[in-house]
């Protein structure tokens, strides 16, 4: 269920071992926007970015699930089912760089599930009018993948919904993909998120009730007979 996450640490120790790690390549970082180069370093492990700074500072952003999918089947995928035991597996790799995920604390993280449908995703996707009160928008295409889908950003989460199938090329009828991305994190009775609650089971359940949310929240049109006059239709 989780997928993407960016969380970060400060430990100049662990900064250091991981700048001589032979499984990573870092590269220093150039900022696209200031034209400037930072001081610091980064890295990409199965899409899962590792940025390092000179202060101490580490910041991992990507997908746990592409990060498991790519340790374990050597392809960074995350078109199959991603359960609470392949996540556990997926953190296991924090702790293998020393980390503790208790003290990595997480800035915005990606909850999503895919779904089956009888009906194929176009269809499903044009008959979405709005989440809530909120319209949707044509999803644009990343990393020249291509994609069918409808986005919805708020404050401080977002809603997207589209072919996963299709995203990948994957020979994969009616995978429809739903994702709720985290923007702001507010937390309920907590100090703050950290990767370890990824891990904690009522929070798993918090998520997945969000998601059954998000659903329910759907505004569809519903199919019509083509057939129908216009009377016919305003009656309907």
């Amino acid at each position: 269920m989780f997928d993407y996450i960016s969380c970060t640490i400060i430990n100049p120790q662990i900064a250091k071992s991981l700048l001589t790690d032979s499984r990573f390549s870092f590269k220093s970082i150039y900022n696209h926007k200031t034209k400037q180069w930072e001081d610091g370093n980064i890295a990409v492990f199965h899409q899962m970015k590792i940025y390092v700074y000179s202060n101490g500072r580490i910041i991992f952003k990507g997908s746990l699930h592409k990060l498991y999918n790519g340790i374990y089947t050597n392809c960074a995928w995350n078109h199959d089912q991603f359960d609470f035991s392949k996540v556990s597996i997926a953190v296991d790799f924090f702790r293998d760089l020393n980390l503790d995920p208790s003290e990595l604390k997480l800035s915005n993280y990606e909850v999503g599930h895919n779904l089956h449908l009888n009906i194929s995703c176009k269809d499903f996707l044009n008959s979405l009018i709005c989440y809530k009160s909120k319209s949707f928008h044509e999803m644009r295409a990343a990393n020249l993948y291509c994609i069918n889908g409808k986005d919805c950003y708020l404050d401080e989460y977002a809603v997207k919904i589209y072919d996963k199938g299709l995203q990948y090329n994957f020979n994969i009828d009616n995978l429809l993909r739903i994702e709720k991305k985290i923007r702001k994190i507010r937390n309920s009775g907590r100090q703050f998120l950290t990767l370890a609650d990824v891990l904690d089971k009522s929070f798993w359940k918090e998520c997945q009730n969000q998601l059954i949310d998000i659903i329910e929240d759907f505004i569809i049109v519903e199919p019509t007979d083509q057939n129908l006059n216009r009377r016919e239709f305003t009656i309907l």
